[in-house]
């Protein structure tokens, strides 16, 4: 049987894609653990407030320490949740200040490290900025799975093309007669259009392809999943190759 191309680029590609569903699936859940910490834990008073001392004396309450308790809180609950994912350090390797301007934007993290209280405007802001970066990974992963479901269906097409190929290429022999060889010809001229149009399809689909953040860079989706493989672009590599096969056995029938 004809072999064009070793089958596991496609299931490579595939591998690879699912793998970054569950990452970026783990990073959405790490979110929503991590809002609903943040909602349980409350915002500091805006004014001092005070106390009596038994002796109808009011007394100022310390303040300071129960804000430092719900901005430490807040932290905390970041690193154990949205720091904690397994891939957190391959993937980021990031300081939880580094990690927290790249997510929730620079002016957060600059609070979130260097104020000494959790104002209720500070909770609001980081409950927007992460519901918003939930929201967006959610995004990604449907293009995830909109990039797996168009790599599946390249290769059941692939598949099928090159069962017809199997079929076509003993019969291309020096003894065929030339009708014959002209039948097939035109059968591997329908498979090479075939071929050309699935080209066309993918290459609007890479087009049409969001983009990333890689590095803290934004990057196309195949130079993102696909940058530590021999391919870059799995589903055109395969059918160059193929377009490549067919046309030598084209030639082949003309001689």
């Amino acid at each position: 049987m004809l072999r064009i191309m070793p089958p596991t680029h496609i299931t490579e590609a595939l591998t690879i894609v699912d793998k970054e569903v569950n990452a970026i699936s783990a990073e959405r859940r790490a979110l929503g653990r991590f809002l609903t910490r943040l909602g349980d834990i409350q915002p500091s008073p805006t004014r001092p407030r005070t106390a009596s001392d038994g002796h109808g004396r009011g007394v100022l309450l310390d303040i300071d320490r129960e804000r430092s308790a719900g901005l430490e809180a807040v932290c905390e609950a970041y690193r154990q949740t949205v720091m904690s994912v397994a891939h957190f350090e391959s993937d980021y390797d990031e300081t939880f200040a580094e990690n927290v301007a790249a997510e929730l934007g620079p002016d957060i993290a600059t609070q979130l490290v260097n104020a000494s209280s959790l104002s209720p405007e500070l909770k609001s802001a980081i409950a927007s900025a992460v519901t918003d970066v939930r929201s967006k990974r959610g995004s990604f992963c449907r293009s995830l799975r909109n990039e797996r479901e168009s790599l599946s269906a390249l290769g059941r097409s692939l598949n099928e093309i090159d069962s017809i190929v199997d079929e076509l290429a003993p019969k291309i022999t020096e003894s065929a007669p030339s009708t014959q060889l002209s039948v097939v010809d035109d059968r591997l001229e329908t498979l090479e259009t075939r071929c050309r149009n699935l080209n066309g399809e993918r290459q609007r689909v890479l087009h049409d392809g969001p983009t990333v953040r890689s590095k803290r860079r934004r990057v196309a989706l195949p130079d993102y999943l696909y940058h530590d493989c021999d391919f870059r672009y799995p589903g055109l590599a395969a059918l160059a190759r193929r377009v490549d096969c067919i046309q030598n056995l084209r030639r082949a029938c003309l001689r």
